[in-house]
């Protein structure tokens, strides 16, 4: 897990929602190569913007929040709720537990 504060000084508190958040996504796929979670902060209306990139074999998942949110942690939420979205299709792929489209 690496994780990338920018234009804005690391905070413990985020550290550790981002934290739980990965570890979240880990009960869902044992694989994860590498997971790297980007916060930056900008001093407009909207200022948090979370990008989060997942490595697993075979596939690399990037996400961010769209739009930007007010608040941290929603902006968090977001990006890692559809991370782990893809990552749950990824897993069922995998599985072989989506069914095929007739042609």
């Amino acid at each position: 897990l690496d994780i990338t504060f920018l234009v804005m000084p690391p905070s413990p508190s985020v550290d550790a929602a981002i934290r739980r958040a990965f570890i979240r996504g880990q009960r869902l796929c044992d694989r994860i190569v590498r997971c790297t979670v980007t916060v930056t902060h900008h001093e407009q209306a909207a200022p948090f913007h979370v990008t989060v990139t997942i490595a697993v074999p075979g596939r690399a998942i990037a996400v961010s929040n769209d739009p930007f949110r007010d608040n941290v942690y929603a902006a968090l939420s977001e990006a890692f709720r559809a991370a782990r979205r893809q990552l749950q299709d990824h897993v069922r792929i995998r599985r072989r537990q989506v069914k095929a489209h007739a042609s």
